[in-house]
């Protein structure tokens, strides 16, 4: 707990710090040039840019695993998706098994974002998606969903990601696989925390209009698609659910579901991993009071019974599924 708070002390002070460097009025300026380059670029050009971004790689042998998360350039300090593409590079054993999906919006430097796609085309399996921007955090669990409907067909796994995070775990995906190869299935949630740390209920934290509460989760989890293509099953009855949950906390929904099957069925579908990447970026949900409400909202709405209602049938839908294919490999073997 303490280092935990430390490391928000330290990243407070350099938020602050940040605001009255020289290096801001710098980026200032890049922001205002980037923008009156996007505003007067033809629409033809920028009709071809969009189609470019969402192209799919030309090397299209099998995909173990799908990266995801949405990028924003203009008016972010915290993008850092040059250095989380170059981090990748470093630490990755085979980048061809691994896919990467960026969500990005229309009104955005997609200048910045091709020179990315052509610098990276012939090395990494990267895709930009371009769509209208929407509500920015409120929506994380509906574009995370998208992207994972976009997944190439052999995929195992989703890895929740940001734009913010810089791999630090050499060969990290040789390890991730030599912790599932052995499964004939993909239920499962990989976290480099115990079971019982990713799925804590930590609270209450007083805020208003009532307490509030939190599922630890971790920040980058790594999701078996079977459990996300069950969720999905039962999101696609209910109004404005989504296989990755109805609110911005898709690392809490991961867990919660895991949680759920753990405590009601004794099935462990936790899988500890070593720590693949960290996240550099030092923005903080309080420095925004938007943001902020956000995050309270979505956390009341998270623990409601309504909420729990839904997820309590994913995770009885998990257990029935991860069952029957259970049987089926005993009866093939």
């Amino acid at each position: 707990m303490r280092k935990v708070t430390l490391q928000r002390v330290k990243k407070a002070i350099k938020r602050r710090v940040r605001l009255y460097h020289p290096s801001h009025l710098v980026w200032n300026a890049d922001q205002r040039l980037r923008k009156y380059q996007m505003k007067f670029l033809a629409s033809p050009l920028l009709e071809k840019i969009k189609r470019d971004l969402a192209l799919p790689p030309s090397h299209n042998g099998p995909c173990l695993i799908t990266l995801t998360f949405g990028s924003r350039q203009f008016g972010n300090r915290d993008n850092l998706l040059p250095q989380f593409l170059q981090s990748f590079l470093s630490m990755t054993d085979d980048p061809s098994r691994a896919e990467i999906l960026i969500k990005i919006d229309d009104n955005d430097d997609l200048l910045f974002f091709h020179k990315l796609k052509k610098k990276y085309q012939n090395t990494l399996r990267l895709r930009f998606i371009v769509t209208p921007q929407g509500r920015g955090y409120h929506d994380i669990f509906i574009w995370h969903a998208d992207l994972f409907r976009m997944r190439h067909p052999t995929t195992r796994a989703l890895f929740i990601l940001s734009e913010d995070a810089e791999f630090c775990h050499k060969h990290w995906d040789k390890d991730l696989f030599s912790a599932v190869k052995d499964l004939e299935h993909n239920y499962f949630l990989a976290t480099p925390c115990s079971l019982e740390e990713t799925t804590r209920i930590i609270g209450p934290n007083p805020a208003t209009p009532i307490p509030i509460y939190w599922v630890a989760g971790t920040d980058f989890p790594i999701i078996g698609v079977d459990i996300l293509k069950c969720s999905e099953m039962v999101a696609s009855k209910y109004p404005g659910w989504r296989c990755t949950g109805n609110t911005y906390s898709v690392e809490g929904f991961s867990a919660d579901l895991i949680r759920r099957v753990w405590e009601k069925y004794r099935v462990n579908l936790h899988i500890r991993i070593p720590e693949f990447a960290l996240r550099r970026g030092i923005t903080s949900w309080t420095d925004n009071p938007e943001r902020s409400k956000t995050r309270t909202d979505s956390l009341i709405k998270f623990f409601s019974p309504e909420t729990q209602s839904v997820r309590e049938e994913m995770a009885d839908v998990i257990r029935l599924q991860y069952l029957q294919s259970k049987q089926l490999q005993l009866k093939d073997s």
